[in-house]
C-alpha cells in the first residue's frame, strides 16, 4: 500500500532523540522533548526556535548533550489556556514553566518515573504517566490570562501560520503583530514579522 502523506516541514535544533510534542491550542506554538534535557519552544511555520527550557544549568554542551545525562526530558504538555509548559524529566521533577514570566520553572515538584503528561481540558489539573504503571494528578499552576493573549489566541486560531502575517500590515501596527508571533516570549527582537 503506498501512502499519499507529504512531508511539509522538518524543524532541526536538538542534539538527542525528540520523545514528545505537543502544540499550543492556538496551534501558533510547537514544544518538543529532548533526550538533550532541552524543550525547545518553536514556531513550526518559521522554523524558528523562539525559547529553549533547559532541564540543566548551566546548559549540557553539545558533546553531553547526546548522550547519557540523567536528565533526559520525557514528557511535554501546553496548558489548554497556551501560558504554561510542564514538562517531566528523568531528574525525577515535574516542572511548570510560564512563557513570559522568566526562562526558570516557575514551580518544581518531585515526580519519580514520569514518562508522559498532559493538561486536564480546563488546565487545573497535571496527569503524569509512571513507568509503575500509575497515573498522578497534580494541581496545575494557573493564572487569569490578559484579554490581550485571549485575543491573540483568537486570532492566531484564524491565522495559524506566521507567515501569512505580514498580510496584516495595513490593518494592525507591527508591535501588535510581533505579539501575534509570539515575539514576546523572548527578550530579543532581531527580526521583524
Amino acid at each position: 500500500m503506498t501512502s499519499s502523506i507529504t512531508l511539509i516541514h522538518r524543524l532541526i535544533g536538538h542534539h538527542h532523540d525528540i520523545v514528545g510534542c505537543h502544540f499550543s491550542t492556538d496551534g501558533a506554538l510547537l514544544a518538543t522533548a529532548s533526550w538533550d534535557a532541552r524543550v525547545c519552544v518553536w514556531d513550526p511555520y518559521t522554523g524558528e526556535v523562539l525559547q529553549q527550557l533547559h532541564h540543566v544549568f548551566p546548559p549540557l554542551p553539545t558533546v553531553f548533550a547526546g548522550g547519557a545525562n540523567n536528565n533526559f526530558v520525557r514528557g511535554v504538555a501546553f496548558s489548554p489556556d497556551g501560558s504554561h509548559i510542564a514538562t517531566v524529566c528523568d531528574d525525577k521533577y515535574v516542572r511548570f514553566w510560564s512563557l513570559w514570566e522568566t526562562s526558570d520553572p516557575e514551580v518544581v515538584y518531585p515526580l519519580e518515573n514520569a514518562l508522559a503528561c498532559t493538561y486536564s481540558p480546563d488546565g487545573a489539573v497535571l496527569a503524569a504517566g509512571t513507568r509503575c504503571g500509575q497515573v498522578k494528578f497534580l494541581e496545575a499552576p494557573m493564572k487569569v490570562n490578559k484579554l490581550q493573549h485571549m485575543c491573540r489566541l483568537s486570532i492566531r486560531r484564524m491565522v495559524q501560520d506566521t507567515r501569512e502575517l505580514p498580510g496584516l500590515r495595513g490593518y494592525l501596527p507591527g508591535e501588535m503583530l510581533r505579539y501575534l508571533a509570539y515575539k514576546d516570549i523572548y527578550t530579543e527582537y532581531e527580526e521583524e514579522v
